[in-house]
């Protein structure tokens, strides 16, 4: 079933309204955006991409620990919100409470469970989507690239939107070890994680010959 921008909006406002606290709504403005659905012109531009890969926090490590985290708000700080309201006995504290079991038991499992990157090759070059951040590498702009494997944690210190200060710029990566290295005519180098890396070559080959840089 597809739902409509205006409706996901909407249930999210109405959220923030009967909670009647603006807190909670920037609770869920940020955490369940990745939810909302895409417009038709991120679709349209898919279908010119070259290239187009969607990853996603999908490690076994990870999901333990958030199952885990969840399960322990619950149990702790869920069960005093709850007897609070049973009791009737609703104070600022108890509205703390409950933005912590927003923020934690529900908010950051979906926030992971819907966080994805997104990587798409075209006519004029490479485009990286990572809520909240995106990022547009001009095949003009580029000198040289590679697929390779690299030491996530070693190299970078894990997963995401990452810098290392020691001459290898930034990575953008999800899960795994292997990607494609760029490196820029400015010297800057950029690591796009990949679970193609050979075809993401192969993509940017094909689009620069047609562009013929």
């Amino acid at each position: 079933m597809k739902i409509s921008a205006q409706w996901f909006w909407g249930f999210i406002g109405s959220l923030g309204y009967i909670l009647d606290e603006p807190i909670y709504y920037v609770f869920f403005m940020f955490f369940l955006a990745p939810l909302a659905p895409e417009k038709k012109t991120r679709r349209e531009k898919v279908e010119k991409s070259v290239f187009h890969e969607v990853q996603q926090f999908r490690q076994d490590w990870l999901w333990v620990i958030l199952v885990f985290s969840s399960v322990m708000v619950f149990a702790t700080t869920g069960l005093v919100a709850i007897s609070d309201i049973l009791s009737g006995n609703i104070t600022s504290e108890t509205h703390f409470l409950l933005a912590a079991v927003i923020l934690f038991g529900f908010g950051l499992p979906l926030f992971f469970y819907w966080l994805k990157m997104i990587t798409d090759v075209r006519k004029d070059g490479i485009y990286i989507m990572f809520f909240p951040f995106s990022r547009k590498i001009l095949f003009s702009e580029l000198k040289s690239y590679v697929a390779r494997m690299y030491r996530p944690i070693g190299e970078y210190g894990g997963w995401g939107v990452r810098c290392n200060w020691g001459g290898k710029g930034m990575a953008y990566n999800v899960f795994g070890n292997r990607g494609v290295q760029l490196e820029l005519a400015s010297g800057k180098k950029i690591l796009i994680g990949s679970q193609k890396p050979d075809e993401l070559v192969r993509a940017i080959d094909a689009a620069m010959r047609k562009k013929g840089a």
